[in-house]
């Protein structure tokens, strides 16, 4: 099976390497085994006519180039034994069973991770000596804040915001966020962590599963929760899941529930609609929960949201320094802003079977980045859709993504996409572990 591949500026190019060599390496075999043998026969004819002569000097060169000859043709055949160990060893590797194959993958993941995590470490005590070097406000505050609510209620683009700039993949479509996601807000005398998080809903398969598991642990540990809603519409069974689920957390943070969207909203309704969402929460008690109205896209009461959760926040140092905005690296926020891109421009059967895999992030100094990047979908009907006609809904698609990227890194990309097929993914315990979806609980009857 071929994959469909394109990019958007042209086609890159690999370096291939030979099983077994390595970079400036000299070729070794019977072409040297043979210039051997010819150096052995020179030196045979040289010996000849010295030793006529008994010239003892003669001989002891002759002996002394032998030996070199001799020791040059035992090292040629101990490198030849190598290359052949190397090249049995592919062979092991070809004939190994995909579980072995896979076990392998798995030890060389952990040891990945394992340097992913000291290098982190590094830099979380350097972030540490930043802030502590900071002049901080007796009265400063910080904490973290969860944002919750069903999908499609606008959690991202309200993170985006608040932030100032985009760090988060925004569409349309539901469940475009499929993971938790820091959103850090630094300011003068206080710093807000928004958690963004996947919109609960009723699953439909393990993906659907891990959503919701990244949100419900998102509620864990958090200063405040942000239960988001859409106030242009009436409460859905998905907003009352998620009332219940709030109102069994013990102990509960200060809940504020936020209703936006209300620029798309006639005012009239706005007073009926805080009526509806606030009897969701009834077994609260009085006082405990607080609401606001506002408008993520329209920046209307955003102000005010940012006061009232600084104000609940409790007092203490920043946990991040004030450069951050996001505890993603640029690969990781690259992969969701390719799908982005996706759910832009394909049709409805598609964009909930699709996954982004960043295979190579690597700078090329004045150059820019190279971003290798694999969609995959479900099945070959899918294929044919999001490469296009001649390539055309993939060339679209790299476009769009190649320009988020290059305003988020602020540097050149080269983005390079190909698609392939992973047939019902979404239900594959294996394949979610290795895009990062490990779902812990199975909630299915």
């Amino acid at each position: 099976m071929q994959d469909g591949k394109g990019s958007d500026e042209g086609e890159g190019r690999g370096a291939r390497v030979r099983p077994g060599g390595e970079s400036g390496a000299c070729p070794v075999g019977p072409v040297l085994a043979g210039e051997v043998g010819l150096q052995e026969e020179k030196v045979g004819r040289q010996s000849a006519a010295p030793s006529q002569e008994g010239g003892a000097e003669v001989n002891a060169d002759i002996e002394t180039t032998m030996a070199s000859v001799r020791q040059c043709a035992c090292q040629i055949s101990i490198t030849a034994s190598q290359v052949e160990n190397r090249l049995i060893a592919l062979k092991t590797l070809q004939e190994m069973p995909r579980a072995r194959l896979n076990a392998l993958a798995g030890i060389g993941e952990c040891l990945a991770k394992s340097l992913i995590e000291f290098i982190v470490k590094g830099k979380q005590s350097s972030r540490r000596r930043r802030i502590h070097a900071m002049i901080i406000p007796s009265e400063y505050r910080s904490g973290f804040v969860a944002v919750i609510g069903r999908p499609n209620v606008g959690k991202s683009t309200l993170v985006n915001a608040l932030v100032g700039q985009k760090i988060a993949a925004v569409s349309p479509r539901p469940q475009t966020t499929r993971r938790r996601q820091l959103g850090i807000l630094s300011l003068e005398r206080a710093q807000i962590i928004f958690v963004d998080t996947p919109g609960i809903h009723v699953p439909r398969h393990r993906l659907g599963e891990f959503f919701n598991q990244e949100a419900e642990a998102a509620l864990e540990g958090v200063d405040v929760i942000l239960f988001l809603v859409d106030a242009s519409v009436a409460p859905q069974g998905e907003d009352q899941r998620i009332a219940t689920l709030l109102a069994a957390l013990q102990p509960c943070p200060p809940v504020i529930l936020g209703l936006n969207k209300i620029d798309i909203l006639p005012k009239a309704v706005l007073e009926g609609r805080v009526r509806e969402y606030r009897a969701l929460l009834e077994e609260f008690p009085d006082g405990a929960v607080s609401t606001l109205a506002f408008s993520a896209t329209a920046g209307q009461g955003l102000s005010e949201l940012l006061t009232a959760l600084a104000e609940r926040l409790p007092p203490g140092p920043p946990h991040y320094s004030p450069e951050q905005v996001t505890d993603l690296y640029e690969r990781d926020i690259a992969a969701d802003l390719i799908r982005e891109a996706a759910l832009r421009f394909l049709q409805d059967e598609v964009p909930h079977a699709l996954a982004v895999r960043i295979d190579d992030y690597k700078e090329r100094g004045e150059n820019g980045a190279y971003v290798a990047a694999t969609l995959f979908v479900e099945r070959e009907s899918q294929k044919g859709i999001v490469i296009g006609a001649e390539g055309a809904m993939l060339k679209r698609i790299g476009s769009a993504a190649r320009q988020e990227i290059e305003a988020m890194s602020g540097r050149k990309v080269f983005l390079e996409l190909r698609v392939k097929v992973a047939k019902g993914w979404r239900n594959d315990a294996a394949f979610l572990r290795r895009l990062g979806y490990k779902v812990v609980k199975d909630n299915r009857t």
